[in-house]
C-alpha cells in the first residue's frame, strides 16, 4: 500500500528529489548606526526608493529601538537596520550599557546573520562620538568579522565632491577609521557611470527646497546602493553568543564602554550577573561564560 501511493505520488509531481527543493535566498542584514540627526531614515529611504522610514525634524531625534526595513537591490534581498548608537534617544542620551544590550538581542535574533555595517555620519568632520559609535559596532558588537563603510551626508555644498575623500581619508584613518575597500560583486543598474570611492559614499540625502537638489539626490540614491551591494559580505557573519559576551566585557575592562563595568575585575561578580540577566542569557550559557572568565 506504501509503495504503491508513492509510486502514484511521484508520478503526481508532487514528491520531488531533494535536490530540486528551490533554495531560499538570504536576506542580508545591512545595519546602520550613528550619531542622532546625521540622517539614517533618510539613508534608509534612499535604499528603498521611497519614504519608508520616518526623518527626524529635530535634534533629538525619533529613532530609538532598532527599525527593520525589507527591500531589494539588483534582485538581491536586504533587511536594513535602524539602530540606537551612543547619544540617541527622547533626551539625546541612550548609556553604552543599554546600547549594547539591544545590539546583543539584535545580533541573536538574527538568525541570517550581519552582512554589512554602514556607519553614517554628518559631513565634513567625524565627532568624538562618532568614533566611539565605530569603535563599538565594528570592533566590540562585531569583532572586526564584518566589513565597514561609511555614508557621508550633508554633502550638498562641496565643491569638489568627486576628491573629498582623497582629500580628507587621512583624518579618518588617524582616528581609527578605516573602511573596508573589499569589492565582493559588481554593481550595474543601466544608468551612466559616476563617480564612488570604494568603501565611502558622500552624499546628498535631501532633494532640498523646492527640489533644487533633486539631480544630486538621485546620484547619492545610486552611489549608496552600490556600496552596500558591493561591499556586503556573501555569506554572512553569525554571533556565537558566550563568546561575543566575554569580548564585551574584556573590552569594557580596556575602557572602550567605560560606564559599564567601570571599576570591576574581570570576575562573575553581582553586577555582571544582573547585565546577563537582563539580556536574557540562558542559565547554560551563564554557566559557560563563568568558565570562560575564570579561565581568562
Amino acid at each position: 500500500m506504501f509503495k504503491s501511493l508513492l509510486r502514484s505520488t511521484k508520478r503526481s509531481g508532487l514528491a520531488k528529489p531533494h535536490s530540486e527543493i528551490p533554495h531560499q535566498p538570504i536576506k542580508h542584514n545591512i545595519i546602520l548606526f550613528g550619531e542622532s540627526g546625521v540622517g539614517k531614515s533618510s539613508i534608509i529611504n534612499m535604499l528603498q526608493g521611497g519614504s519608508v522610514a520616518a526623518v527626524a525634524s529635530t535634534a533629538k531625534g525619533c529613532t530609538l529601538k532598532c527599525k527593520k526595513y525589507e527591500g531589494e537591490i539588483n534582485g538581491q534581498h536586504y533587511v536594513y537596520w535602524d539602530t540606537a548608537g551612543f547619544n540617541e534617544g527622547d533626551e539625546g542620551s541612550v548609556p553604552e550599557a543599554a546600547a549594547v544590550k539591544a545590539l546583543y538581542k539584535l545580533l541573536c535574533n538574527l538568525e541570517d546573520g550581519v552582512s554589512l555595517l554602514v556607519f553614517c555620519m554628518r559631513g565634513p568632520r567625524c565627532t568624538a562620538a562618532g568614533t566611539r559609535n565605530w569603535s563599538l559596532f565594528q570592533h566590540i558588537i562585531c569583532q572586526d568579522a564584518v566589513p565597514a563603510v561609511i555614508a557621508i551626508t550633508y554633502m550638498e555644498n562641496e565643491e569638489k565632491l568627486p576628491k573629498w575623500w582623497k582629500a580628507n581619508m587621512s583624518h579618518f584613518h588617524t582616528n581609527g577609521m578605516k573602511p573596508s575597500t573589499i569589492t565582493n560583486q559588481k554593481f550595474n543598474d543601466g544608468g551612466k557611470a559616476f563617480h564612488s570611492d570604494i568603501g565611502v559614499a558622500c552624499i546628498t540625502a535631501t532633494k532640498g527646497l523646492r527640489d533644487m537638489l533633486e539631480d544630486e539626490y538621485f546620484e547619492s540614491c545610486r552611489r549608496i546602493r552600490k556600496l552596500v551591494f558591493e561591499s556586503h559580505l556573501t555569506q554572512p557573519w553569525k554571533v556565537e553568543r558566550v563568546i561575543w559576551f566575554k569580548n564585551v566585557v574584556e573590552a569594557a575592562q580596556t575602557g572602550l564602554l567605560c560606564g559599564m563595568f567601570s571599576g570591576e575585575t574581570l570576575v562573575l561578580d553581582e553586577r555582571i550577573k544582573d547585565f546577563m540577566v537582563t539580556l536574557g542569557m540562558k542559565a547554560e550559557e551563564a554557566s559557560q561564560l563563568a568558565k570562560i572568565l575564570e579561565k581568562s
